[in-house]
Formats: structure tokens, sequence, C-alpha cells
């Protein structure tokens, strides 16, 4: 967060009008602690400065999901089968929506404003059959790199703290056909 910082103190003082934080995933929803709270710190920062933000909340990437249940060799890997549903985009999706509401939007409904977006929903019961999993592994740890991080994200979304439900914000784009899990499965075959 502190490039971030760096970053925003730049944009001030070239008179960007709008900054976009490096915020995309899941939403805070009042959330306190770790890295929600340095999200929290930085939007106190840009308000400090006087610097007006637009936020995106977009669940999880679509591409992160093999990730997520550290997919290797035809195994994922689940702390629970929830049955919690939560959020995902694509990048595709993500950069496109960006774009369109920094362009089309004008700057009073953009200033200090949050977007959610979401291409689709799954839970993480369902999320192994969707990634063509060949087994299914129950686990107190997830193994391998990254695996407390992975971990604290699948206890997240079993929780209900991802489920992000309600209205989103999709309907500023209206004619944008949002791309599934399947679609980006299809497209991206050799990531998952």
């Amino acid at each position: 967060m502190d490039a971030q910082r760096v970053l925003a103190a730049a944009a001030k003082a070239a008179g960007v009008k709008i900054f976009v934080p490096s915020e995309f995933g899941v939403t805070k929803n009042g959330r306190a602690g770790g890295v929600f709270q340095m999200k929290n710190d930085f939007i106190d920062y840009l308000r400090e400065i006087d610097l007006p933000c637009a936020t995106f909340y977009v669940g999880m990437f679509i591409e992160f999901l093999p990730w997520l249940l550290n997919l290797d060799e035809g195994t994922a890997y689940l702390l629970s089968d929830s049955d919690a549903e939560f959020g995902v985009t694509s990048t595709k999706d993500i950069a496109d929506f960006v774009t369109y509401v920094l362009t089309h939007l004008p700057p009073f409904l953009l200033e200090n404003q949050t977007f959610t977006i979401h291409g689709d929903r799954t839970s993480l019961k369902r999320l192994p059959q969707l990634l063509r999993a060949d087994t299914i592994e129950f686990v107190h740890e997830i193994p391998g790199p990254a695996g407390d991080r992975k971990g604290a994200l699948q206890k997240l979304i079993s929780a209900g703290a991802a489920s992000e439900e309600g209205s989103n914000d999709n309907h500023l784009w209206p004619e944008h056909q949002w791309l599934s899990i399947r679609d980006v499965l299809m497209s991206n075959s050799t990531h998952f």
C-alpha cells in the first residue's frame, strides 16, 4: 500500500480527477483487520489528500479459481464443501467495465463511488465440477505455495463473507455480455 500512497500523491500533484485504487476483489463490507484495514487506511489517505476515487469490487477473478483450489494434476483441494455463493468476474470484463464507466459516466457519478460487478456466481461446492477436477480432496490446510492465503480465502468464502448478494452495477453497461466461468473455461482451456 505504500506504493499506492506514492502513486496517489503523484496523481494528486498531476491534477488527476479520479483515482482508481488497487482494490479489486471482494467488498470490505465494514471489515477491518489485515488486508481490509490496509484498504480502509488507504481510502482514508485519499480523503486526507482530497483525491476523489472510484473503487471497483469484482468478487474473485475467474482466471484465479484454479489457484484458489490448488488445482494441480486434476485434484481440487477444499477446506469445506460450502454452498455459500460468491461473485466472480473475468479479468477482461473487469478491464472493460472500468474503462467503460471511466469514459462514459460524468465525473460527479464517479467521485468517491464504489462499483460492484459480477460476471457469474458459484460456490466452493460447485467449483471442482466447473473446473473439471478429476478428484476432490478435503483437507485441513491447502498444500503447496501460498496454501495459507488460499485457505484464508476459502474460509472467507465458506463463511459467506464474499457473498456480496444483492444489487450490483452490471446495469450501468446494459449492452455488455458478461463472461461466465464456462465462457472463460472454453476460451482459456490451457489455464484450467
